[in-house]
Formats: structure tokens, sequence, C-alpha cells
């Protein structure tokens, strides 16, 4: 995995147009499309290739209008075919909307985590409806999907035996003109088929392995989101690091609104809490609390205002630095799937986690979580 994605802005990773790029950088690797697919094409693209040059001997002793004729209508199912390709690639990123809404609400029905607040609160029945309600999205999308794809269908077979008709009826006629004999017959309309289909296999794998670097391109473009690189030079104080240097964090006439939200969360937030203190945020959901964290954590940037530690503008401060003299809990912690002692210390070595946390579990410190 690219460091980009790790490294990503925090505020861009919960962006619905990133939830959906995200949805179809899966789509590129599930479904036909993706490396799988170049390669698949790429394979039959060289092979079609050399049974055509293959063919080139028997190919020049066909008749012009048998090569004409076979070369206009491979040319029109060409033609339909790319269509059929630029359709089902439009539609694919169009229901990554669709697929990513229905997803999470099968995650959420398989989630044992969210059963207490599931039956609490009887959300049974309405998440169940939702996901009746996108489901009904995703077969009406579906059936429109696959009527266009259907008629491009039909009008590609009607192509194909057309050609078909054109060329056994040309070829009975110069049987009965007995300007070949059944033996040419017979040879001719083998070497107009297999021409016929290996030219037609060579464009359509062409025009595949294009289409499969367009998922892909949706794949990388994910895996390349722009890292955070709005961190500060300045370094920590060391008297902030030692125990008990922690000083005063100030809010001067701070504002935040979430991205394509036109209201702000935060409306010139100003407060001093001194080192030592204790303060308690108290407020509805949607008032700001989590958001306060956030700016304070430099998971998102102020729009207006600043943040201050000990007179310094966060901003201006080494991240990583910066984040080792905060420890945040949020109401919906993650314990990961590792052993204790990683889940509290996580990025320091077990020996520095030792000197700043006396852990005393019952179990062990070593001991899995669950699931590990």
């Amino acid at each position: 995995m690219r460091q980009g994605v790790l490294r990503a802005k925090y505020e861009v990773l919960e962006d619905p147009e990133t939830l959906d790029l995200k949805q179809k950088a899966l789509d590129a690797l599930q479904r036909e499309g993706g490396m799988f697919g170049i390669t698949t094409s790429t394979t039959s693209i060289l092979s079609n290739a050399v049974s055509l040059i293959g063919l080139v001997a028997i190919i020049a002793t066909l008749d012009w209008v048998l090569i004409g004729v076979t070369i206009v209508m491979v040319a029109v199912n060409l033609l339909i075919y790319r269509r059929q390709q630029a359709i089902d690639f439009d539609c694919s990123q169009k229901s990554a909307v669709i697929d990513r809404r229905l997803s999470y609400c099968h995650d959420l029905s398989c989630d044992f985590s969210v059963g207490k607040d599931i039956r609490l609160y009887d959300m049974g029945p309405y998440i169940v409806e939702k996901f009746r309600g996108y489901h009904r999205q995703a077969v009406q999308f579906i059936k429109d999907w696959k009527k266009e794809d259907g008629r491009l269908g039909a009008l590609s077979g009607i192509v194909a035996n057309l050609q078909l008709l054109i060329v056994y009826g040309y070829m009975v006629f110069k049987v009965f003109a007995h300007a070949i004999s059944l033996g040419d017959y017979a040879m001719y309309i083998s070497a107009a088929s297999t021409f016929s289909d290996r030219i037609t296999r060579f464009f359509n794998n062409f025009i595949w392995y294009r289409t499969c670097c367009r998922y892909m391109c949706n794949y990388l473009d994910f895996l390349d989101l722009p890292p955070d690189s709005e961190d500060g030079t300045r370094p920590v104080p060391d008297e902030f690091l030692r125990p008990g240097g922690m000083p005063d964090i100030e809010f001067q006439h701070v504002w935040f609104r979430y991205p394509r939200c036109r209201e702000y969360v935060l409306k010139d937030v100003s407060l001093t809490l001194r080192a030592g203190e204790k303060l308690s945020v108290v407020g509805p959901n949607g008032a700001g609390k989590t958001t306060f964290i956030k700016l304070l954590c430099r998971l998102y940037r102020p729009d207006r205002g600043r943040i201050l530690l000990g007179g310094v503008d966060i901003a201006e401060l080494g991240q990583e630095e910066y984040r080792r003299l905060l420890a945040v809990v949020f109401q919906d912690y993650r314990l990961f799937s590792f052993s204790m002692m990683e889940n509290i210390a996580f990025s320091q070595s077990e020996g520095d986690a030792r000197l700043h946390f006396s852990v005393k579990l019952p179990f062990g410190s070593h001991n899995r979580a669950a699931g590990y």
C-alpha cells in the first residue's frame, strides 16, 4: 500500500467524493477490469496478432469483395463494441454511489459492535427499509443499463449474421457461376471466418485493454491521494515534553465548517484552558464537541482564527511531535486487533512505552485483543 492513503489529509478521507473514489477503486479490482483484465487482454492481443500474421498467405488468396465485406462488417461491430464498453464504464462509475450505500447498510447489519444500539433503539426496521430503498435504486439502475446494453448486443448480432449471409451468399453465387470449385468454396469460407474472428478479437481486446486502464486509473488515483503536506517546521519546546510541562491551550476566534457545508459548526470560539485545569464541553449532538477535539488534534484546520499552545500556533509545530503531547479517546474508540501493549504504545517501542505507561492487566499486556 502506498503511503499516500495513510498520509492523506483526514478531512479528505471523510469527503463523499473520496468515499466514492474508494468504491471505484474496489470495483477496479473486483470486477473484470484491473490488472487481471490488462494482463489477459494484452496476452490476447499478442496471440491474435500472431494468428493474423499467419493468415496473411490465405487472406491474400481471398476475393477482394469478400475481404471488403468482412472488414466493413467487422468495423461496424467494433464501433458497437466500443460504445458498449463506454456505456459499461460510465454506468459502473455512476453506480459507485449506490454500491457504497448498499455496502454500508450490509456492513452495518453484520457489525455486532452496534448490536446494542440496534436493539435498544429499534433500528432494525429502519436499516432494513434503507437497504431495500437502495436495492430498488440499484435494480432500476441495472435495468436501464442492461436495456441499452441489450439493444447494442442485438444490433451487433444482426450485423454479424448479415455478414455471414453476405459471405455465404456471395460464395454460393461463385460456385454456381463456376468461378470456384466446391473445394475452394470450403477453403474460402473457412479462411473468411477465421480472418473475421481473429481481427474482431484483436480489436475487441485492444478496446477492452483501454477500458481496463480506465478502471485502473481510479485505483491509482485512490492510492495517490495527496499527502498532508501542511506540516509545521517549528520543533515542540523541550519543556512541553517534560512531565507536568504542558502549557496553556488557547482558542482564538476559531471558525470552522466541514467541506461542502455552508453552515459553520464552530463560530468565533474563544477560550483558554489553563495547565492542570479540567474542562467539560457539554452540548447536543452536532453542536461541535467532537469537531472541537479534532481541531485541537490537527485533524482539521480552522477556517479562521488560531489555536495556540503556550502562545505558539499549533500549525507551526511539527505534526508528529505535537500529537505525542495528546492522548485522545473518542466516543467511537477502536480496539485494534493487536496486543494490549501495542494498542497503548503503537508507534513507540515497548521499552519507551513502559517508561510512560504502567499497564496492570490481569490477563497480561501481551494478550491479544479479540479477533486477532
